[in-house]
C-alpha cells in the first residue's frame, strides 16, 4: 500500500479479516476514525487507519473492551505528545553533548569510553 492510498471499507475489510460492520460500528463509535469520504458519502482509509484497526484487533482479541481500548489509544496519543515536547530543550545547550547541562559523558573528568579518547 502506498502512502497516499485510501481504501474503501471492504478493501480495508479483506485487508484485516475484520467484518465490513465491525469496522463500521467502531468507526462510528470514534475507535477508528476514517481518513476521507468520497463524494458518494463512501468511507475511506490510510495506511495509518490500517495500523489503528490491527491494533484495535488485537485488543479485543486479547478481550478488553470497547472502553479500555479507548483509554490505551488516549495513552499511546498522549505518551506522543508529551514524548514531543520533552524532546525539545526549551533552554539553550550548553553541553558538549547538545543538553543543557553538562552529564556524566561530557563533564569535566568523566570516565571515556572504550575506544573514544576524552574531550
Amino acid at each position: 500500500m502506498t502512502e497516499n492510498a485510501l481504501l474503501t471499507i471492504g478493501q480495508l475489510a479483506r485487508r484485516t479479516g475484520v467484518p465490513v460492520r465491525t469496522i463500521r460500528f467502531w468507526s462510528d463509535e470514534g475507535v477508528l476514525p476514517e481518513t476521507d469520504r468520497t463524494t458518494g458519502n463512501y468511507r475511506r482509509y490510510d495506511a495509518r487507519a490500517v495500523a489503528r484497526l490491527d491494533l484495535v484487533r488485537t485488543l479485543r482479541e486479547l478481550g478488553l473492551g470497547l472502553d479500555d481500548v479507548r483509554l490505551v489509544l488516549d495513552a499511546g496519543a498522549a505518551s506522543r505528545t508529551s514524548r514531543r515536547r520533552t524532546c525539545r530543550p526549551s533552554t539553550p545547550r550548553s553541553a558538549p553533548c547538545g543538553r543543557s547541562a553538562p552529564c556524566a559523558r561530557c563533564s569535566p573528568g568523566a570516565r571515556s569510553l572504550p575506544g573514544r579518547q576524552p574531550s
